[in-house]
């Protein structure tokens, strides 16, 4: 379902706190395991563009499911998604 989700994120079926809330639940359900991070002072703010147009690659088949985590792992150091 993860799939689905990042798809329509990517095409705003579905809006930025409701694949947040998706990425943070399998965080914390352990389905998605990131390493430990300590998230430094951030000026992100929200989530960048290219975060969009990864979930969108992944969703078909064109990146690894690495190469989208490591984008998960970005949000995660960044204090966008919360764990």
């Amino acid at each position: 379902w993860i799939k689905n989700n990042a798809k329509w994120w990517s095409s705003e079926q579905i809006s930025d706190s409701d694949f947040i809330g998706g990425i943070e639940y399998l965080i914390q359900e352990k389905i998605i395991l990131i390493p430990p991070t300590i998230s430094p002072d951030s000026s992100v703010q929200s989530i960048p563009d290219w975060i969009k147009n990864t979930a969108n690659w992944w969703s078909d088949g064109l990146i690894s499911e690495d190469e989208f985590l490591a984008a998960i792992e970005f949000l995660v150091k960044n204090s966008i998604i919360r764990v």
